[in-house]
């Protein structure tokens, strides 16, 4: 996990949210289906898949 992952991850636990980080980029559209998150943050610059793709789950 990168630092800034670190960094987001602590900020958002220090506002009471429970934050699920995803570095496997192939599975994180699965991830969304298992985990049924609220709120997305996504990268525009994901390596595998694009922002747009994801939202079409």
């Amino acid at each position: 996990m990168t630092k800034r992952l670190e960094l987001i991850e602590d900020y958002l636990s220090k506002w009471g949210f429970h934050p699920i980080l995803a570095d496997d980029f192939e599975n994180v559209d699965r991830q969304v289906v298992t985990e049924k998150p609220h709120i997305l943050l996504l990268d525009i610059n994901l390596p595998v898949l694009h922002a747009p793709e994801i939202w079409i789950l």
